[in-house]
């Protein structure tokens, strides 16, 4: 199924820093250690900015949604025109992706389906791709 792009407005997000995870988890009793993150929510976050054909970079984004769904994966937002509140953003879009866990989006990124498309991006972008877990 073809994702639709939206290039018109973002939702803004809110981040946590990794100390701040770290003090909440602490809060609650357990070191970061010790916290269980196998069943927590994982997030893809991509900064993409296109370097090459624009057409490869399409075909790209109508095959990935496809690739995504059967690992739970879920799209929250791709824009390109985010609200930048603070610091320099020289990215063309920033997409975010919700994936039940961590292990579901990294058996989506080691999938044959995904690394089939993977080079329609990698030859014709420069990324930024990070995954981190959720706080439930």
């Amino acid at each position: 199924m073809p994702v639709a792009v939206d290039h018109g407005p973002c939702v803004a997000m809110h981040s946590v820093t990794l100390g701040r995870m770290r003090d909440q988890r602490s809060d609650l009793g357990a070191t970061a250690a010790s916290w269980d993150t196998s069943r927590m929510a994982a997030y893809l976050i991509v900064n993409v900015t296109a370097t090459g054909a624009v057409a490869e970079l399409a075909e790209y984004r109508d095959r990935v949604g496809a690739t995504v769904e059967p690992y739970g994966g879920k799209y929250l937002a791709r824009c390109s025109s985010p609200e930048v509140w603070e610091g320099e953003w020289d990215a063309d879009q920033v997409v975010l992706v919700q994936f039940p866990d961590l292990e579901s989006a990294r058996a989506w990124n080691e999938s044959a389906e995904y690394r089939a498309i993977a080079p329609l991006r990698t030859s014709n972008a420069k990324s930024v791709r990070l995954l981190v877990d959720g706080l439930e």
